[in-house]
């Protein structure tokens, strides 16, 4: 019976076709439906409503890495994470070490190809960026949080630069200006290299906010301080983006305390 068990195989494969189909197009739904929560935190300016749309989003992102992962609902999901933890600053210090720590296992055996995947490269030098926030500079250093920030990085930089509106950019700017030279451990963070990659980032986009602000810290810090006066204050008195509106106010709050800092007038 070759006929009859020809016939079964084809069927079989038709089969696996429809179902994979289905699959993919019922995770492309909830996916949807998980992007559209994300974005309405931009519509509120209450951080309780926010968070509770970006918990509402992370469990429908949860069900699509369940129905199989990719690097969209990856990128989604470490996005969500980034926002409520660093941006709305939700939770303690040992809740944000979980959900940056629970992240990085997420995406290291996500399946994404660490050698072509820009999406894998970038979200890995988020999350270790965002840890490395919440630990001492020098910890961070003497335990290779600052090495990790920035092979991830410079690989993310490499395969797609415009990835997340130019946010690898700002990771490394930010890396090179914060990170501490330590004689025989970290040599290699340069004032300089963070000038080159923040006005990358500002050329690509002159409304961003946190371009302005971190090109502004680095400038101050090599002697540059009248232009990073202006750009403090262009800062401040900017208004929040409607579609960034929770990530702009932290970067003008941040600037404000930097301002006080410095004693600007």
């Amino acid at each position: 019976m070759p006929g009859m068990k020809i016939k079964y195989t084809i069927f079989m494969l038709l089969l696996f076709i429809f179902a994979s189909r289905l699959l993919a197009d019922d995770q492309d739904s909830l996916l949807d439906q998980g992007e559209k929560i994300f974005y309405s935190m931009n519509s509120t300016t209450v951080a309780a409503k926010a968070i509770e749309a970006m918990d509402n989003a992370l469990a429908i992102y949860k069900l699509c890495m369940a129905k199989g992962q990719n690097e969209k609902v990856l990128y989604d999901y470490t996005e969500d994470i980034n926002l409520k933890y660093y941006y709305l600053d939700a939770g303690t210090k040992d809740d944000k070490f979980k959900a940056y720590d629970d992240t990085i296992k997420l995406i290291e055996v996500s399946g994404l190809d660490p050698e072509n995947s820009a999406v894998y490269n970038y979200c890995l030098a988020l999350m270790w960026a965002r840890r490395g926030d919440i630990m001492d500079l020098f910890d961070a250093a003497r335990n290779g949080v600052a090495d990790k920030i920035k092979n991830y990085a410079e690989k993310a930089y490499k395969l797609d630069k415009t990835i997340d509106k130019n946010s690898v950019m700002l990771i490394l700017g930010r890396l090179h200006y914060k990170s501490p030279n330590i004689p025989l451990l970290l040599t290699w963070p340069d004032k300089q290299k963070s000038k080159t990659y923040l006005e990358e980032a500002l050329k690509a986009d002159l409304s961003s906010l946190m371009a302005q602000f971190y090109l502004a810290d680095t400038l101050w810090e090599l002697g540059e301080k009248d232009q990073a006066v202006k750009y403090y204050n262009q800062v401040t008195s900017t208004a929040a983006r409607q579609d960034d509106y929770w990530k702009d106010m932290k970067i003008k709050s941040l600037c404000s305390d930097r301002i006080k800092e410095l004693g600007i007038k």
